[in-house]
């Protein structure tokens, strides 16, 4: 969703929404919600992203405050979760990991990538999420 000006009657707040992906194809951007209040500040609260398939590609992920990503049993030790050709904005975020499906051949040291953006001219991560854990980092097994 994407509003210019304060939320209306007719135009509701960007707020708490829902994106749970399982599968298929994105060929763009994944927002959450995003407007612009009259002092020209970005606004959103409480949207949340769910992730639950591996190897998506996007162009963009912006304007969440939760990010769960529930890794799938198929999911390849090293692989990504999500590749962001463009920014993926995590500044302000809350990231969770879940492991969806069996991983019985884990392994100390074993990990998966949760955001993958190629930092660049044109993209990369942007900003910290709240837990202090950048969403590039590794989640190791121990």
């Amino acid at each position: 969703m994407f509003s210019e000006g304060a939320p209306t009657a007719s135009i509701p707040p960007p707020d708490h929404n829902r994106v749970a992906i399982s599968g298929g194809t994105v060929s763009g951007n994944v927002y959450g919600g995003y407007a612009e209040s009259a002092s020209g500040a970005a606004t959103s609260t409480g949207n949340t992203f769910n992730l639950h398939s591996a190897c998506l590609t996007v162009a963009g992920l912006s304007d969440f405050q939760n990010q769960h990503f529930f890794i799938p049993g198929t999911l390849a030790v090293g692989g990504a979760m999500v590749n962001v050709a463009g920014t993926a904005y995590v500044g302000g975020t809350a990231v969770s990991v879940s492991v969806d499906g069996a991983h019985s051949s884990l392994r100390g040291g074993d990990y998966f990538v949760l955001i993958d953006a190629v930092v660049g001219e044109d993209g990369g991560l942007d900003g910290s999420p709240v837990n202090d854990r950048n969403s590039s980092e590794r989640m190791r097994v121990r």
